[in-house]
């Protein structure tokens, strides 16, 4: 079985990041980030365990760095059909 978990993603040209998720593939946010960094963008992300709580995930952001939290899909959205 296939755990999920949330993806921190993190904009370090504008102190940003936003937790995507939950999800158990990341596959589409690597490749929308991985495009976003050729175009010159400094976007990374990570992935954070799923604790069943987004608002944990994000106090716990908040607390380890100086970054401004976002709403999902602030950074990155994907272009889903």
């Amino acid at each position: 079985m296939v755990k999920s978990f949330y993806l921190v993603v993190f904009d370090r040209d504008s102190d940003q990041c936003s937790v995507e998720g939950p999800m158990s593939d990341d596959t589409q946010w690597v490749d929308a980030l991985a495009k976003a960094a050729d175009k010159g963008r400094n976007v990374r992300c990570w992935q954070a365990a799923d604790e069943g709580d987004r608002g944990k995930v994000e106090a716990g952001l908040k607390r380890l760095f100086s970054y401004e939290v976002l709403p999902p899909g602030s950074i990155i959205a994907l272009n889903v059909h």
